[in-house]
């Protein structure tokens, strides 16, 4: 059984049952208990809980989703770590869709028909649109992330590889992260991804919705990255003769090698889906016809080696081919024309020599995407790292360094460059570098991460020194840890070199709150005063502090809080006066009667509450959730969606005095007012 069944996550959700996997990520069926309503709870695997690459990514897709609105996207809800059992867990609160996944179908009826086929692209499409409206490419798109609710709705979930692009392009890292069977050429070659990536994806599940065939498959995962980039799609139609040619049209443009030949938007797709049975007003161009499904890492510099290993073989075919066949027509030319068969020959071979350049340079140029916008990698070869290094830079390229090799000189210069110089590649390509390394030389170690007293015993091991350390400040790492080091780890340096390191500051504009409850009030607003913060007070009699005594506080000592962010605070009148016991014992009826009829009154009096909801005004509606929690017994009192345009709402409410009041936003806890 599961260990994370019948655990409860926050002290608010309930674990059920797991309901699914993902290559960073298990999914659970879950209660939330507050709002009293299934969820399903995404909680990032164990292995890569201590990984910070996988934690970024795993957030990113939080906040990805989460700016999201369209009805055929799954809403994201909550977004939060716990400790269970020692263990930390990172997890993401998911709208719970009842219904399975758009592979089950497939394979549960072979292939659709069309008018399924085509229900279900117009849903997916919209949830594109909508993620690209808002600068989200998902990079993952297939049959395994679209659900299909029992009513045939279409919700695109896991975001988990997807980045907020910027308005143009997103740049892959040296791992291509994806499913292969699914995976753009750009991605698999490492290059760019943009909006038509999730095209291509959706252009290869539309095929399998209608035929039942994935178009490449192979032996291996880096087999079905180089069908990808190289091999020309099978029509759809030779496997259905009679399918709808327009609908074959939009697959054959979806998956074009190019991103250039492709749609260029979602927009453009849509139109072409409402006109499937005419003849005219379509957007397919007859320009250029040739045209384990688990998520996997692909090293890059694999598949640009087996591309260039597969391309050059082919190009020596083809020439060769064409060389003799040249020389047998030049041979049969010269036989019946002598001089001018010679002549002609020669124009042959001139014209072949200029087209074996120009095809090799365009060879060259289409294993790197083409493209106007292609940057010539330069010669770095005998330059030094830091020089290799501004270099590249400057042409908006970056390096790694992959090998080291002895030499009887300096250490750190450049003995190779993979790709070699002159190489067309796009902007943020990583070039591998090997270096050299001297007798008396040492590699620098990694001391990103590390606070400045481990960063300097780790270098001290390695002879090498700690310079003397900048500060930046920096939201995404804790205070006190280094996030950049030069050299960079992996360089050969001389013994006892200087490293340099940047060092967080950590958020600057987060501050932790101390405890206030038991200080005088005027001091206390000092204190939130000189922090940055703002407070608001309430005065309460008291049975335990004297006057001018804080004795509640909203955000708890030890929490970290925002500038500017407003903490309430509760003060005491002044300890409440109580009559001696023998003033009790000589007034008891009396005093019987009177507390009897206090609290006859208490329990009559009630308060009107009265709070202020404002819509964001970056979403078309704002949930908002009040729950009342009287004497320990919770109800929920309001639970409406507020328009952009009605901006704000009142929500007032008779309550008894005490009576608390947690005001949700969006399903996150926002405060909670008390009604007095």
């Amino acid at each position: 059984m599961d260990k994370m069944i019948g655990k409860l996550l926050s002290d608010r959700y309930e674990i059920l049952e797991k309901i699914g996997d993902g290559g960073m990520a298990t999914v659970y069926k879950a209660r939330c208990r507050v709002l009293d309503r299934y969820v399903a709870i995404k909680i990032l695997r164990p292995e890569y809980a201590n990984d910070e690459e996988f934690i970024r990514k795993f957030n990113r897709e939080s906040k990805a989703a989460a700016s999201l609105s369209s009805q055929n996207i799954v809403g994201i809800y909550d977004v939060g770590t716990d400790v269970i059992d020692e263990e930390t867990i990172y997890y993401i609160v998911m709208e719970y869709i009842d219904g399975t996944t758009l592979k089950d179908i497939i394979d549960s009826k072979g292939k659709l028909s069309e008018d399924d086929a085509i229900k279900y692209s117009i849903q997916i499409l919209g949830a594109l649109k909508d993620a690209h409206d808002h600068n989200v490419i998902h990079r993952d798109i297939k049959p395994h992330n679209i659900m299909i609710t029992k009513q045939g709705s279409v919700k695109v979930t896991d975001f988990g590889i997807a980045r907020a692009s910027t308005s143009t392009t997103v740049t892959t890292t040296s791992d291509v992260l994806g499913s292969v069977h699914y995976i753009s050429p750009e991605q698999a070659r490492g290059g760019y991804t943009d909006n038509k990536t999730d095209i291509y994806s959706f252009g290869i599940v539309l095929y399998e919705m209608l035929t039942g065939k994935k178009p490449y498959d192979g032996d291996n995962p880096i087999s079905v990255a180089m069908k990808q980039i190289q091999d020309d799609i099978v029509p759809p139609s030779e496997y259905l003769p009679g399918m709808n040619k327009n609908l074959e049209k939009i697959i054959l443009k979806c998956t074009r090698k190019k991103q250039s030949e492709r749609y260029q938007n979602v927009n453009e797709i849509l139109s072409d889906f409402l006109h499937l049975d005419d003849d005219d007003d379509f957007n397919y161009d007859k320009q250029n016809d040739n045209w384990n499904d688990e998520t996997v890492v692909l090293k890059q510099e694999d598949i640009i080696r087996e591309e260039k290993i597969d391309k050059k073989n082919r190009n020596r075919e083809e020439n060769i081919s064409e060389m003799r066949q040249s020389n047998r027509s030049h041979r049969r030319r010269k036989k019946e024309n002598g001089l001018v068969g010679v002549f002609l020959g020669i124009i042959t071979a001139l014209i072949l020599v200029a087209g074996l350049f120009f095809g090799y340079n365009y060879l060259k140029g289409a294993l790197s995407g083409g493209g106007s916008d292609d940057i010539l990698v330069p010669n770095l070869v005998g330059d030094d790292l830091d020089t290799a290094k501004s270099k590249l830079e400057s042409l908006g390229l970056s390096y790694e360094v992959v090998a080291t090799e002895k030499t009887d000189g300096k250490a750190n210069i450049v003995t190779k460059q993979d790709p070699e110089a002159n190489f067309k590649v796009k902007k943020d390509f990583k070039v591998s570098l090997t270096i050299s390394e001297s007798e008396d030389s040492v590699e620098v170690p990694n001391i990103v991460g590390e606070t400045i007293l481990d960063a300097e015993s780790i270098l001290n091991k390695y002879g090498l020194k700690l310079a003397e350390p900048s500060y930046e400040e920096d939201s995404e790492h804790d205070e006190g840890t280094i996030i950049k080091q030069e050299p960079s780890e992996g360089s050969q340096v001389e013994k006892n070199s200087l490293v340099k390191v940047v060092v967080s500051k950590g958020n600057q504009n987060e501050v932790q709150v101390p405890e206030f409850v038991g200080r005088n009030k005027d001091e206390v607003i000092k204190e939130i005063t000189d922090l940055g913060l703002k407070y608001k007070i309430t005065s309460k009699d008291s049975e335990d502090y004297e006057k001018d005594i804080v004795t509640e506080q909203s955000i708890a000592s030890g929490s970290t809080a925002q500038k500017d962010e407003v903490i309430d605070l509760v003060v005491s009148k002044g300890k409440i006066e109580r009559p001696s016991e023998e003033e009790n014992n000589e007034g008891s009826e009396t005093n019987e009667k009177t507390s009897d009829a206090d609290k006859k009154h208490k329990d009559k009096s009630t308060v009107v509450i009265d709070i202020v909801l404002q819509a964001d005004t970056e979403l078309e509606q704002t949930h908002f959730t009040i729950v009342k929690n009287s004497g320990g017994v919770k109800e929920t009192v309001y639970d409406e969606l507020v328009s952009r345009e009605d901006g704000q709402v009142r929500f007032k409410y008779n309550a008894k005095e005490g009576d608390t009041f947690d005001i949700y936003k969006n399903d996150t806890y926002i405060t909670t007012k008390q009604a007095n």
